[in-house]
């Protein structure tokens, strides 16, 4: 068994771990999880691995370091190995990006020093632990970060960045994953997410739904038994006086880079202010203000404040509208302070050729 003065890894098997830490990690992301990703290696061997798998399971105990865990563990009883043994040499923590708010690896505790308060029996825990997590809007950009007295690892940076500008919302592309030949229309979101790896992002605000032939769910008239941003869209076959659903397709509402293709800015328009019920930027009414200036189908949405230009989703305000179909609304009477402050908003268009 190894030591903890001989576990000396080499630069290409940090990385090397690392990348396949990142690969779990979007494989989280792709299934509506936090993107972190963990391994255990002990003499060289990855004897656990695992993903964030909380909201799949309904369980909040299932973090990718508790699945890691629960693997070294059946490895230990198939290897006829202690599994305190084996946490004990294996000293080294690496991991890809800063939390902090909730970091335990020196961003806001160390929970591999001993510096820790006591709450029982004590037990030596020093796992070898490879993770990588690039969350939405409060994270850090990723750089290694190493316990002391090991031998200084090369960046290894993910594909998607730990910042993405998610002040901007924009539709995705359409999914169109099931048809009613069955009992029904399924373009559930959990289905849609592992069928279409990277396209969709982790958390849509808003869901829209039409018919293969042009209709909004309005239009059809049809009974919708799912049809929500969390989980995705249903149509059941039953539920129809005719016994058949429409053919649907579904997009979502999202953020970049969750959207492709060319993007080309309106001018920004701020047509009311929220003196009255609040402030009312829907898109119709802007159209009708604003002869030719909006394209027919935009792509994105952002919406600052006149005054400040903050985000508008860092204002902590509640928004009743907020998609590139329909425009923005804020509502005064959804806000605990009784009042929204004063927006703005413009669109992304297909650039013309």
């Amino acid at each position: 068994m190894g030591t903890q003065e001989s576990f000396c890894p080499s630069e290409e098997e940090i990385e090397k771990w690392m990348s396949s830490a990142f690969d779990m990690a979007r494989e989280a992301l792709q299934n509506g999880e936090v993107p972190v990703g963990c391994l255990l290696v002990y003499n060289h061997e990855v004897v656990g691995k695992g993903r964030n798998e909380v909201n799949e399971t309904k369980n909040a105990t299932r973090h990718a370091e508790m699945v890691a865990l629960d693997q070294l563990q059946d490895w230990c009883r198939r290897s006829n190995l202690d599994v305190r043994c084996v946490c004990e040499q294996l000293p080294v923590v690496v991991f890809g990006c800063r939390n902090d708010r909730f970091g335990g690896c020196g961003s806001v505790l160390d929970v591999a020093s001993a510096d820790l308060p006591l709450t029982g029996n004590t037990f030596k825990l020093r796992v070898a632990i490879v993770a990588a997590l690039f969350l939405e809007s409060h994270q850090l950009r990723p750089s290694p970060f190493l316990l002391p007295s090991v031998p200084e690892v090369p960046v290894v940076k993910p594909e998607l960045p730990c910042d993405y500008p998610t002040h901007i919302q924009c539709w995705t592309d359409w999914f169109d994953r099931d048809d009613p030949s069955g009992s029904g229309d399924w373009e559930t979101l959990y289905m849609l997410y592992k069928e279409n790896p990277g396209k969709i992002c982790p958390k849509p605000q808003a869901i829209e739904a039409m018919t293969l032939s042009g209709l909004s769910v309005a239009a059809a008239g049809e009974v919708i038994f799912q049809n929500d941003a969390t989980s995705g869209f249903v149509c059941r076959n039953r539920d129809q006086p005719k016994k058949k659903c429409s053919d649907y397709r579904v997009r979502f509402s999202c953020h970049p880079p969750f959207c492709g293709g060319g993007v080309c800015w309106t001018n920004w328009f701020d047509r009311d202010n929220p003196s009255g019920t609040g402030d009312w930027e829907h898109l119709s009414d802007l159209r009708k203000e604003n002869p030719g200036k909006i394209c027919e189908y935009p792509l994105y949405i952002e919406v600052v404040t006149t005054d400040t230009m903050t985000p508008a989703i860092s204002t902590g305000e509640n928004f009743h509208t907020f998609n590139p179909t329909q425009g923005f609304v804020c509502l005064r009477k959804d806000q605990k302070s009784g009042g929204c402050r004063d927006y703005k908003v413009r669109f992304g268009c297909p650039c013309k050729n």
